[in-house]
């Protein structure tokens, strides 16, 4: 049996379908409504080469290719709960906040307790694409609450306790929200695994760069000789000149078209955990204005983790306050902290925040 036919069986009966193989391929009666989602009969048989009364499904079938994108359509995933060996401490996720740093503004504790938090481990199967392509697979941990990056959750979380079916499937918003981040957050991973191929396509495109720089400055250098041997009148230096500078501008165009990195990213696979969690409460203060900030303590990975940058969504490990209306920002928005500066997040408001 080949292994398309292997795969239509397996996952037929995986939905739900009666399967029952023969000689000459398989018989299966799938239920009414997969039969309709694929478009084919609900009582057929399948087999690994053309045959006569028989729907084929080997390499390159188009029934093969209606199975494969049933399949794929929807994302597997599992719930979990972790069931911890020891108590968590909140003593150890005070004092990790105590030790939290604001690059512009100070802050005080107020508040602690102990929850139970939710994440969503999510793998992404991603291309970058230039001159060439590269496709790859990361894995990317995000709070659901907090929608920032969990860094080592999942590697931690087997070591940290017992993983027990959860009780309820998460569905709605939060488990969209925390996707959405996760998919934003995997792109750097992606370019951080695709150094070496995007290292590769830099030095391609410098490389033809040089060449096309070399060939046209050749092209202007005989014209100016020709010119200067009077072989050519004023005018036809000049069509020439302009054509030439014309052709330079369509082909660096098209070099940096041919040279620009494309991401795209999809959602292939997904867990759901719920593990124990502290959650703090921080009053900051920048110059005569305050603010309340929630903080999440992973108690399995044992780190405090960074808010959400309020610009561009990502994390923001070491954050500063801006004076308009005390965004958390990050790093990569605003280099510099000290004085006065202009918030990015205050001129383009994101519809995330309701702003």
């Amino acid at each position: 049996m080949s292994t398309p036919l292997s795969f239509v069986r397996a996952w037929s009966e995986h939905r739900g379908a009666v399967v029952e193989a023969g000689q000459e391929g398989v018989e299966i009666l799938q239920p009414a409504e997969l039969a309709t989602a694929l478009g084919l009969p609900e009582h057929a048989r399948y087999a690994e080469q053309p045959t006569p009364g028989a729907l084929w499904v080997g390499y390159g079938a188009p029934t093969l290719e209606r199975f494969l994108q049933e399949a794929t359509r929807h994302v597997p995933w599992a719930a979990l709960t972790l069931e911890p060996h020891s108590a968590p401490r909140e003593a150890t996720a005070r004092a990790a906040a105590e030790r939290f740093v604001l690059r512009n503004a100070v802050h005080e504790l107020e508040g602690s307790r102990l929850s139970t938090g939710a994440r969503l481990v999510a793998y992404v199967r991603y291309s970058l694409s230039t001159d060439d392509r590269r496709d790859g697979l990361v894995e990317e941990t995000v709070s659901v609450s907090q929608r920032v990056s969990v860094p080592g959750f999942w590697r931690a979380a087997g070591g940290s306790g017992a993983l027990r079916p959860a009780v309820a499937r998460p569905a709605g918003a939060a488990l969209e929200q925390a996707a959405r981040a996760a998919l934003l957050r995997a792109e750097a991973s992606a370019r951080a695994q695709s150094r070496a191929f995007l290292e590769g396509s830099a030095r391609r495109q410098e490389r033809d760069l040089r060449r096309m720089e070399e060939y046209f400055h050749g092209l202007r250098a005989e014209l100016d000789k020709r010119a200067r041997r009077g072989k050519l009148a004023a005018e036809d230096i000049a069509l020439k000149a302009g054509a030439i500078e014309r052709e330079r501008a369509g082909k660096l165009q098209e070099l940096k078209e041919r040279g620009q990195v494309r991401y795209e990213a999809a959602l292939v696979a997904a867990v759901w955990l719920e593990a124990p969690v502290a959650e703090l409460t921080l009053r900051a203060r920048r110059r005569k204005a305050e603010c309340s900030l929630t903080l999440e303590y992973d108690f399995v990975t044992l780190h405090l983790l960074a808010p959400v940058c309020a610009a561009c969504g990502l994390d923001a490990p070491q954050p500063a306050l801006c004076d308009e209306r005390l965004h958390v920002l990050c790093v990569a928005c605003v280099p510099r902290a000290e004085g006065r500066w202009s918030c990015p997040a205050c001129r383009e408001p994101r519809a995330d925040r309701g702003e």
